[in-house]
């Protein structure tokens, strides 16, 4: 079996200072059944994956990563995730998790400042797109069509 998820899912349960029992508890499978996969005898089923990986605050992809690094959230994960491609799927990813925790009540200091990090970080991202947006358009218009142009300095002026 794959010695790496084996590794990652025992160091995974040690960091939550969880026994065998409560993780199994916790997925609806027997102790035994995480005792083999820790030892790699056995893997769980696929379908488990997706829980594991959210009780564990980690993406499915972290579970078969030779360094792995566990979080106490999911929503730190995903921020770090954004934070390391700056992909819009990867905003909507963490923001739709931000928004289960503020849907379900279990938002905190930590978890405010990190919803406000990420929406700065896409706005300034944005607001540089925009910027260079309106600047090709002032670019491409500059001498054939002054309305236009002017509508797009004024876009500019309001953006920047």
């Amino acid at each position: 079996m794959n010695e790496i998820f084996s590794k990652n899912l025992r160091k995974l349960r040690q960091e939550k200072q969880l026994t065998q029992e409560q993780e199994a508890e916790k997925l609806g499978v027997s102790a035994q059944s995480v005792s083999r996969w820790e030892t790699g005898a056995t893997f769980p089923d696929i379908m488990l994956l997706p829980e594991i990986a959210r009780l564990y605050c980690v993406l499915v992809d972290d579970l078969f990563k030779e360094s792995l690094q566990g979080y106490d959230k999911l929503s730190d994960r995903l921020v770090a995730v954004y934070e390391d491609t700056y992909r819009n799927d990867d905003f909507m990813a963490a923001a739709k998790e931000y928004e289960r925790m503020v849907k379900e009540g279990s938002m905190e200091a930590t978890d405010y400042r990190g919803y406000g990090w990420l929406h700065m970080r896409m706005f300034q991202i944005c607001k540089r797109k925009t910027l260079e947006y309106f600047g090709k358009a002032l670019e491409l218009s500059k001498d054939t069509d002054k309305k236009f142009y002017y509508t797009a300095k004024t876009g500019m002026d309001e953006a920047g």
